[in-house]
């Protein structure tokens, strides 16, 4: 389990303030400190007294309710306050100013209490990007709103500074949240570890490194130097050592020591940022502030993270080192006291020298060999065979009533062929591991007494027997049996002795145990992370990550071959395998499965859940098909891939002998199917994302085509109606049409407005199809108005509106295309002719500096207005503005649209602003150059 900052013994343990002299003297003192902070802060407002782009006190606030409780907010409150009263001069603003401190505070505390692991926000890269976002997003704009808010009411701010107060106070505010407080909260949780020499000393190294960082690259001295800007790279140097090697708490600090370093250096017209004025170079400072110290943070986290997994991994090893040598230290204890005993009972000193040899030879091994049992069992059967005088032996391994020999010393022949071949065995009542089995004491027999003598007495010719049970925890995990082929005794010494190996044995099979299991725990999520692994880098080549899962799942299984087969048309096909032979692959290649009992991928699909068939021959349903390899398989597992509960794969494991999948290696596999079942998802959606894409792009190109061939189908004869209609009205008299003139200027007059809207049409499609073409020129901006001015009077003539244009001197040129520079203006101005009766239209133009030059042209009526709702669907292809207004008006919805898109295609923009009942103001801004 991962630790955290608050896991281990912090220097100010966690405290909740109470009532009394240490709360008074607890809210004094951060009352106070809180004052000074917020006094050191307001000496470097600019923008406003009120206003300072660096703001430390947030952070001390902040961290003082997180570290001891939200009753602590009544110092932050009076500390607010007293320090705003002492800049405003007034009581009242001072209040709400401090309510504003103290909400942002208690708010941004509660939010990471709640979600970013309180305490331990600083303790993983995730917390650590949670609370940047609870500082930039949800605390700091509190106390932004509230102040600036107080000051306009109260007449110390005016509204048109409202947005430049606001962004500085915030901007102040986020840099004092996400500098100080880390600094706060990882020094009052620092362990008393950290203030030991060897970690003061390097944690000095790194401010040390910090201090000369910033010195160097904010000093004053330096700046005349040729490249300023690049010694404010030098920051990350003691970012990047404090993260990567001394963890979080160091970080914090580093990043403080810049911090102060850049804001001296700023104030004294030194460093990077120094070339603008004083208030935007301290806002490019929060900025370069922001950009380092919260990525070092995370990085230093996630660091402190991993060396903390690291730091847990090798306590595992060590304590499983150390139970191995308690374990064995045990033993030897035991073995001594054993030897003391037999020294102190024996007859003769040669028997008890014996003994101990044979004990520390076994000890010998068993620490020689760890993990490695045979060698163990070998010694073992040795020693007892040998001291106790025996001629057989035999070390067996008990499971479930199964015993199944794995060591074996003297066997006749005939016998130790017999156990070969009959392998796993379940004893009868009256043998020897039968009786071990039901008695779980020693078996001390003479087997040659038998009325009728077994298969194993006759085979091993054993008359004297000694069987001793293997204990653990009173369940019996094997048997050490040997044999006498004469009637004599064993001594109760020997049987001690017996016992004792017995003892040393099962704790050898447990230490192997922890150390197996803690081997396949390691091998697990070794093979799981490549997994992923392969699934991130292959995300798309689904045959490489099935073909690694079946491989790592034999593997780690120990299974003889895996296969994948995945559901296709109500069958199940292979697509992967491993330990098949080219031959058999391909006849499961060309044999699909369906669901039915006689197969394990069939019972899989029916079942829907893992099937696990102990012994193929036993089952009779089961059908073993020669050419699919499967002939001589035993054991099988089979697990399902699931995709919203229905199994759209399977995955098979296989074994040549009867050896059961334990319980882990089943829930291995079952992760593995579901990692495949990701995948393959992932697959399947990216293919149908394609062709979704691929099907709307063709449908996009068939409308646009439709719409340029309609488009021009319909203009042809609207052409001609429209010459042949103007051709009849000039010449009514002498085509003696002049009682029908009035009806063919209707005609003519609905014709021209027909073949705009068809224009308009046929432009937005080309728009959309990215083939309007564009021919920028050198435009000269007062001819260009004057012509548009002239196209567009008798438009405010028809509705009596004044035509006026308020052009700045000197324009200058503009590169654009012209003619549809004029279609925008033309556009804007019809609409607004349109919809004022009586009233202004004016074309305002001028040149504005923004980062770079713009032509800023507007259109400005005193027409009907629109809502806010209205303005938001505003720019949207075939908007009305209402029913009502669209049947007294017309129109089709389509021109700011096209508008819109033509001023962003020439790298501009166009924006609204309206008030109903007072009129409109539409600004079109364009860059005067081509894009840097």
């Amino acid at each position: 389990m991962t630790s955290t900052v608050s896991d281990r013994h912090p220097i100010f343990p966690r405290t909740t303030f109470r009532r009394g002299s240490n709360y008074i003297a607890g809210l004094i003192g951060i009352g106070l400190t809180y004052f000074v902070l917020a006094k050191s802060g307001l000496a470097l407002a600019l923008i406003h007294p009120s206003a300072s782009p660096i703001w430390p006190p947030t952070g001390f606030a902040l961290a003082a309710i997180v570290l001891w409780g939200y009753r602590a907010w009544p110092a932050i409150f009076l500390g607010a306050m007293i320090a705003n009263a002492s800049t405003t001069g007034s009581i009242g603003p001072a209040i709400s100013i401090a309510t504003g401190n103290s909400l942002e505070a208690l708010v941004g505390a509660v939010v990471i209490n709640v979600w970013s692991n309180g305490r331990d926000t600083f303790s993983s890269p995730n917390t650590v990007a949670k609370f940047a976002v609870i500082c930039v997003v949800l605390a700091t704009p509190i106390s932004a709103t509230v102040g600036i808010t107080t000051l306009v009411i109260a007449g110390y701010a005016e509204w048109a500074n409202f947005v430049n107060i606001w962004l500085t106070w915030w901007l102040g505010d986020m840099i004092g949240a996400l500098v100080v407080t880390p600094v706060v909260v990882l020094c009052a949780l620092s362990d008393a570890r950290a203030f030991r020499s060897t970690e003061l000393t390097k944690s000095a190294a790194v401010i040390s490194l910090a201090v000369a960082v910033g010195f160097i690259a904010f000093n004053p001295l330096f700046k005349q130097s040729q490249h300023p800007d690049t010694l404010g790279f030098l920051a990350v140097l003691p970012l990047l050592w404090a993260a990567l090697r001394r963890g979080p708490r160091d970080t914090a600090i580093t990043s403080f020591i810049l911090a102060g370093f850049s804001i001296w250096g700023t104030l004294s017209a030194a460093g990077p940022f120094a070339p603008a004025s004083l208030n935007d170079s301290l806002l490019f400072v929060l900025v370069f502030l922001i950009s380092v110290s919260v990525p070092s943070l995370a990085l230093s986290a996630d660091v402190a993270m991993r060396k903390t997994i690291e730091e847990n991994l090798r306590r595992t090893h060590t304590e499983l080192d150390r139970r191995v040598e308690m374990r064995t230290a045990e033993l030897a204890a035991a073995n001594q006291a054993l030897r003391d005993e037999v020294s102190r009972r024996a007859g003769t000193e040669k028997e008890a020298l014996e003994q101990q040899m044979a004990t520390s030879d076994v000890l010998r091994v068993i620490s020689s060999s760890p993990g490695e049992l045979q060698p163990v069992f070998q010694a073992l059967l040795e020693n007892a065979v040998r001291i106790c005088e025996a001629k057989e032996g035999a070390l067996f391994l008990h499971e479930n009533g199964i015993f199944n020999p794995m060591a074996t010393l003297g066997l006749l022949p005939e016998f130790s062929e017999f156990l070969s071949k009959r392998g796993p065995f379940r004893p009868g009542p009256d043998t020897t591991n039968g009786r071990l089995l039901r008695t779980k004491q020693v078996s001390h027999t003479d087997a040659g007494a038998q009325t009728v003598p077994d298969m194993i007495v006759k085979l091993s010719g054993a008359r004297t027997t000694l069987g001793v049970p293997m204990l653990k925890d009173d369940v019996l995990i094997g048997s050490i049996v040997i044999f006498r082929q004469e009637v004599r005794p064993f001594t109760h010494k020997q049987i001690a002795l017996v016992q004792n190996f017995a003892a040393q044995a099962v704790i050898a099979i447990e230490n192997a145990r922890l150390l197996n299991e803690l081997r396949e725990s390691l091998q697990q999520q070794t093979a799981t992370a490549d997994m992923l692994k392969v699934i991130s880098r292959s995300t798309f080549d689904l045959q490489a990550v099935l073909a690694t899962l079946t491989e790592s799942a034999a593997r780690l299984c120990r299974a003889d071959r895996a296969a994948i087969r995945l559901a296709k048309d109500g069958a199940y096909h292979h697509v992967a395998s491993y330990g098949f032979t080219p031959e058999q692959k391909e006849y499961m290649k060309e044999h699909a499965l369906r669901p039915d009992r006689g197969s394990v991928t069939g019972r899989v699909v029916l079942q829907g859940k893992a099937v696990h068939v102990v012994d193929t021959k036993a089952d009779a349903e089961i059908r073993l098909t020669v050419g699919s390899g499967f002939a001589n398989v035993r054991t099988v597992l089979g697990v399902p891939m699931l995709r919203e509960g229905t199994p759209t794969g399977v995955l098979i494991l296989t074994r040549s002998t009867v050896e059961p999948f334990t319980d882990k290696q089943i829930e291995l596999v079952t992760t593995f199917a579901d990692q495949a079942a990701i995948a393959i998802e992932n697959v399947r959606l990216f293919d149908e994302i394609q062709d979704k894409s691929r099907q709307l792009a063709e449908a996009s190109e068939h409308k646009s085509q439709f719409v340029a061939s309609m488009s021009h189908e319909l203009r042809t004869p609207l052409n001609a109606i429209i010459g042949l209609t103007e051709m009849m009205v000039t010449n009514a008299t002498r085509f003696g049409t002049e009682k029908a003139q009035e009806p063919l200027q209707r005609v003519n007059l609905a014709g021209t407005h027909l073949l705009g809207l068809i224009n308009q049409v046929l432009d937005l499609s080309k728009i959309e199809a990215g083939k309007l073409e564009f021919n920028p020129q050198t435009v000269q901006l007062t001819p260009l108005i004057n012509e548009v001015i002239g196209t567009a009077r008798q438009l405010a003539e028809k509705n009596k509106n004044r035509l006026v244009v308020d052009a700045q001197e000197n324009l200058g040129v503009l590169t654009v295309d012209p003619m549809w520079l004029r279609q925008i203006l033309l556009n804007l101005l019809s609409n607004a002719c349109k919809f004022t009766k009586q009233g202004e239209v004016k074309l305002r133009a001028r040149r504005v500096v923004d980062g770079r030059d713009w032509i800023e042209l507007a259109v400005v009526d005193t027409g009907i207005g629109m809502t806010a709702e209205q303005q938001a669907k505003l720019f949207e292809e075939f908007s009305q503005v209402d029913a009502a207004t669209a049947q007294r008006f017309g129109g089709t919805g389509l021109g700011l649209a096209i508008t819109r898109k033509l001023a962003r295609m020439m790298g501009g923009d166009v924006t609204a602003a309206s008030e109903l009942g007072k009129g409109s103001v539409f600004t079109v801004r364009l860059p005067v150059g081509a894009d840097p």
